[in-house]
């Protein structure tokens, strides 16, 4: 599915948004404890405050993501099968593992089956199957 690739690259977006969050923090937290001037010292402590503040923030809308990347692995036709050595096959739409005796969504194009994780994947593939078919 295009939404969890889209989760994917925004987790990994927050991920480097929030490291360099805590690298700024860090600048202003020693800036403030070197500053022998207490009106640079209590400019810096704020301005640390205030990137915590925002960190804080980025770390929420990620745990937001990380939930909904966790709810879109929990699509109908995907199952532990694969740990019990159940035929498995790749949604050419999300890429995800769908187990083939309990896929319920199913396209057969130039000859050959294809298995979704859900109906949109499905219908996303019967729109305009070659975009996602290698060969």
């Amino acid at each position: 599915m295009a939404e969890f690739r889209d989760i994917e690259e925004m987790i990994e977006i927050l991920d480097l948004a929030i490291a360099r969050q805590e690298a700024e923090e860090e600048f202003f937290r020693r800036s403030a404890e070197a500053s022998t001037n207490e009106v640079a010292k209590a400019m810096f402590a704020e301005i640390a405050d205030d990137l915590t503040a925002y960190r804080k923030g980025l770390e929420a809308r990620q745990k937001k993501l990380l939930d909904a990347r966790e709810d879109l692995g929990r699509h109908p036709g995907v199952s532990e099968a694969a740990e019990e050595g159940a035929e498995m096959a790749r949604d050419p739409i999300c890429d995800m593992r769908v187990d083939e005796s309990k896929s319920e969504h199913i396209s057969t194009y130039k000859g050959r089956r294809y298995h979704f994780c859900s109906a949109d994947c499905k219908k996303a593939f019967d729109l305009a199957p070659e975009k996602h078919v290698k060969g």
